[in-house]
């Protein structure tokens, strides 16, 4: 493909995954946590689907057939944004109402900051180191520089792991935390 036509691929794949896995991960959290009458289940399921994401994604960096790439990054990306809706409904849960408007834009600072300042940067470092592992050993630099990004998503996409954790160890107290807020 093209870099014209994988941006077109990318911007329509990213752009439909991110709207319905945005939705779609708040209606599942919901749905959840209103038929086991459990609020934990507002971060068991981004903590669940950022878990899920992690081998569809890995599976997505290594395949080799273009379509099966694409179908695979779809729902992967459905995945990985599942998180959006219940994140930001437990943040308002956690936050009295005068706070909300600062809770929200806290909570989406920070996320931009990591996920669009700090993680394309640190892509591009561990590509980069990736790339002078693969040349010192020979590689071609076309394949050095390919498969250091591959590599370095790889990498990266697993930090979701750690993502998993927190989300666990987070709903461990929001039951608390939430009565306490309406009390």
């Amino acid at each position: 493909m093209s870099v014209a036509e994988t941006g077109i691929v990318l911007a329509v794949v990213s752009a439909i995954s991110g709207i319905g896995g945005t939705w779609f991960g708040g209606y599942l959290a919901d749905k959840m946590t209103n038929r086991r009458n459990d609020v934990r289940w507002q971060l068991w399921t981004p903590g669940i689907a950022t878990l899920l994401n992690v081998p569809i994604a890995i599976l997505a960096y290594t395949l080799s057939d273009k379509n099966m790439v694409i179908a695979t990054m779809f729902i992967g990306l459905v995945f990985g944004v599942m998180y959006l809706g219940p994140s930001y409904a437990t943040m308002q849960r956690l936050v009295g109402a005068r706070e909300r408007a600062v809770g929200s834009s806290l909570l989406l600072l920070v996320v931009n900051l990591i996920g669009l300042g700090l993680g394309p940067w640190l892509v591009g470092v561990v590509s980069d180191a990736m790339n002078d592992y693969f040349l010192a050993r020979n590689f071609a630099s076309e394949l050095a520089r390919s498969q250091g990004l591959r590599w370095a998503l790889i990498i990266m996409v697993c930090i979701n792991v750690w993502s998993f954790v927190h989300y666990v160890f987070a709903a461990r107290t929001l039951e608390r935390d939430s009565v306490a807020e309406r009390t």
